[in-house]
């Protein structure tokens, strides 16, 4: 019997320590989850799942090297705005004349 967790259960843990290079994943978020897969199955290699929760619909992902986990800052107002630009000119440009 499968359980359905709630979002607020539907967490994911990143765990990795000093000593090791690999980083261990825990998660429960679908999402999560489907962007995992898709990189195990790419790029086996780097990325594994090591084990499967079928009964709460988890998975343990191990990333064979810490640098595969990044941390990024935010992107500025007008780094945003000016791309933004961009892809109305491109978008409106693939359109063609009206």
């Amino acid at each position: 019997m499968a359980y359905a967790l709630s979002r607020e259960e539907r967490e994911t843990l990143i765990r990795w320590n000093m000593a090791e290079k690999s980083v261990v994943i825990d998660t429960a978020d679908p999402a999560v989850i489907r962007r995992l897969d898709k990189l195990a199955a790419d790029h086996p290699q780097v990325y594994a799942c090591t084990r499967s929760d079928e009964t709460y619909g988890a998975k343990r992902y191990t990333l064979c090297d810490k640098r595969y986990v990044r941390f990024g800052k935010p992107v500025s107002e007008v780094y945003r705005q000016s791309h933004s630009d961009a892809l109305d000119r491109i978008n409106s440009e693939r359109r063609g004349p009206r």
